[in-house]
């Protein structure tokens, strides 16, 4: 089997990121989580004011936490204790 081969396999389980379920819905909690990981990004000037409401936003939004991860995959989790 080639790479190309084997990425292209359906998966088969959840899909997963972090240890985390993508297709489970985000309650509550995984929202304020989120947010409080974009206020610190802002706070520490990781993200515009424009980007932090555009993904403030998103966060609101979001129904499962596949779509809550790409909104802080890239920001560091210790943020979030810094605002």
């Amino acid at each position: 089997m080639t790479d190309l081969q084997r990425d292209l396999r359906p998966i088969s389980g959840p899909l997963r990121f972090g240890g985390v379920d993508l297709e489970l819905r985000a309650a509550d909690a995984d929202r304020d989580r989120a947010a409080a990981v974009l206020g610190g990004a802002l706070a520490t000037g990781r993200l515009t004011s424009a980007e932090h409401a555009e993904r403030l936003d998103a966060v609101y939004a979001a129904k499962t936490m596949g779509d809550l991860a790409p909104l802080v995959r890239d920001l560091p989790a210790e943020d979030a204790g810094d605002a």
